[in-house]
């Protein structure tokens, strides 16, 4: 009992299920392309009917009146599906429609008397499968079908037309031409494709197709286009949309001199015109004239005029694109127009309200907003203009940035790699440059001239820095500012006495040859505790491991712990040596040559009038301004 209940509750679902699959293998697939054998003689449609129902396993569902069933047949088919049977048994008079295991026969009110149809199957010949997505066409007569998922294909042909030049091609295997009479327009064909091992010849690269919705080219174009590998030549194609067309689901394989496109047009090639109220798409060549209201996508070159409410693409323009959105192109010999994006490879002009795109620019590019380019003579731009390797010349109210440039002129930023000239209001950017004029700013990782109204920084100078603040790695030439650091330069810091001062504390730091100092030191001679700041450029000449000869200029202001005296200052031209005695460090001797003003009438000024240690010369004049010179000495260390 136990046993028999196991069994009821698990063996008999598995047995169940497995029936269910055996059942469904056998009867999966279209009824309509189950194989039957036929061979009578003048016997009655019923019959006929009935003997296919029972060879298939179906069922066929009809009014008696509709498909004749006294009529007489004859009819020799050895293993053929069963659409072939119905096909050669009705010649069209007759549709059918395969629901599940049924087939429903109606008779065919559309039957048209005009057509005949030629059928067949397209197989794989190493391996026999059916072949699907394979073309069957005929260049003459411009008509074309694709077979199905069961390899199998229906083509429809005027019944007064011979078929001469029929053509079976699929991607990767051989085209095949078969010819047939129209005597034959009706017999079954079934033909064995033969892999192509050779190269396939070379389709245009259609780049549109990254940016082109894919529903809007039909599938069945789509499989034409990429199946066969010739084209055919119609003056005129008229279309309402793709697949409606003169040119059918040869469009994208037939040439035409003139294109009218209702809506949207879809051709192999155009010589002279194409019109389309909505997109023109042409997979190569476009020629004179292209209007569409909102684009035109050639996959070639586009010789003449393209113009478009919204979007023109073509890989070589020869001519003018004129776009209210986008302009894109490959290379572009003359002129490029854009309410906002013009985008290419290569462009001679572009003018855009907005953005103008190129890889290489040989001319011009002009636009409102910004400019983009990997290689441009000239840029003029409102906002922003980029190029990655060359730009001849970029112009930006805003903004500039090249990896290559020889000249960039900005108001706000520079940016290059490389650079001849950059000139800005406010910040020059680049690895390599020639000349750097900035009203604030210049960095660069190797720098011939940098002149700045405040900061130039560099890893290399060249020749020339110039501005308030200095700074770089290594400089074979002049830094000239308030503060200039060179790491690989001259900066000493330096402990001296002389005759006014006791105790003073220099800073020296640019090159040997140019270096600026910054000096603090106390006054001798003054019971009020007078200190002095200073400020100096010097040069220094020699070898800097053993001797030096040391020129300075400087000027030094005084003050107090309560004041700031502005009234009176020192300059003093100093003449000395430097010897190195360690690694770190040297000693200095030197004279100096000084020179006091004083304001007699300030409030300050027995502060100060007796620094001088003797004089020289005095004098005073008739502004009360009292002049004192001497001759002085100075001993230093300095450390490094």
């Amino acid at each position: 009992m136990q046993i028999t209940n196991f069994m009821m509750r698990f063996v008999t679902p598995i047995f169940f299920l497995f029936f269910g699959i055996l059942l469904h293998a056998q009867t999966s697939g279209s009824v309509l392309e189950r194989r039957v054998t036929v061979e009578v003689s003048n016997q009655p449609v019923e019959n006929v009917l009935t003997s296919v129902s029972k060879q298939a396993g179906l069922v066929f569902s009809y009014s008696p009146t509709a498909v004749g069933v006294h009529n007489p047949v004859s009819l020799n088919m050895t293993n053929k599906p069963v659409k072939m049977v119905l096909n050669a048994m009705f010649h069209d008079e007759v549709s059918y429609k395969a629901k599940g295991n049924y087939v429903i026969l109606r008779k065919n009110s559309a039957l048209n008397q005009e057509t005949k149809k030629l059928e067949g199957y397209v197989y794989d010949k190493k391996s026999g499968a059916k072949l699907t997505e394979a073309s069957v066409y005929d260049k003459k007569l411009g008509v074309a079908a694709i077979t199905d998922q069961y390899g199998y294909f229906s083509l429809k042909v005027p019944a007064n037309k011979s078929l001469t030049d029929l053509h079976i091609s699929k991607k990767g295997y051989v085209d095949t031409l078969l010819l047939a009479d129209a005597d034959k327009a009706k017999d079954i064909i079934e033909v064995d494709l033969q892999n192509d091992t050779l190269a396939t010849k070379k389709k245009p690269v259609v780049a549109w197709r990254s940016i082109m919705p894919s529903w809007l080219i039909p599938k069945q174009l789509k499989v034409h286009s990429r199946n066969l590998t010739d084209s055919v030549f119609r003056k005129v194609q008229i279309s309402l949309m793709p697949l409606v067309s003169t040119n059918a689901l040869l469009s994208g394989n037939t040439g035409n001199d003139v294109a009218l496109n209702l809506t949207v047009g879809y051709a192999y090639s155009v010589r002279k015109a194409t019109f389309a109220g909505l997109l023109n798409i042409i997979r190569t060549d476009a020629g004179v004239c292209q209007l569409a209201g909102i684009g035109n996508l050639t996959g070639g070159t586009s010789t003449g005029f393209q113009g478009a409410g919204i979007l023109n693409y073509s890989d070589t323009v020869k001519g003018v694109q004129c776009a209210g959105v986008v302009n894109m192109a490959s290379s572009v010999a003359p002129v490029q127009l854009a309410g906002i994006v013009n985008i290419t490879q290569k462009s001679k002009v572009q003018l855009s309200g907005l953005l103008n795109k190129a890889q290489q620019n040989e001319m011009m590019q002009m636009a409102g907003l910004l400019n983009v380019a990997s290689e441009s003579p000239l840029q003029v731009a409102g906002l922003y203009n980029r190029a990655r390797t060359k730009a001849g010349v970029q112009v930006s109210g805003l903004l500039n940035r090249s990896a290559k440039a020889d000249i960039q002129f900005s108001s706000l930023t520079n940016r290059a790699d490389s650079v001849g000239i950059q000139a800005t209001g406010l910040v020059n950017t680049a690895d390599t440059v020639g000349i750097q004029l900035s009203g604030c700013v210049n960095t660069a990782t190797e720098a011939s001239v940098q002149v700045s109204s405040f900061i130039n920084k560099a890893r290399k100078v060249k020749a020339l820095q110039l501005g308030i603040i200095n700074l770089s790695d290594s400089c074979s030439g002049v830094p000239v500012g308030v503060f200039s650091y060179c790491k690989s330069g001259y900066h000493k810091l330096e402990v001296s006495y002389n005759e006014m001062s006791f105790a003073n504390l220099s800073f020296r730091t640019g090159m040997k040859f140019l270096h600026t100092i910054f000096a603090a030191g106390v006054a001798t001679n003054n019971s009020v505790g007078l200190y002095t700041c200073g400020f100096g450029l010097g040069l220094s000449f020699g070898n800097p491991d053993k001797w030096l000869m040391d020129i300075d200029l400087s000027s030094h202001r005084f003050f107090t712990s309560r004041y700031v005296d502005y009234s009176g200052h020192q300059s003093r031209l100093y003449v000395g040596v430097d010897r190195k005695v360690f690694k770190k460090m040297s000693i200095a001797l030197g004279v100096s040559y000084n020179v006091l003003v004083s304001d007699t009438e300030s409030n300050h000024y027995d502060d100060y009038r007796h620094l001088a240690p003797y004089t020289l010369t005095t004098q005073t004049s008739s502004g009360g301004r009292l002049l004192q010179t001497w001759v002085g000495a100075t001993a230093a260390l300095r450390f490094f």
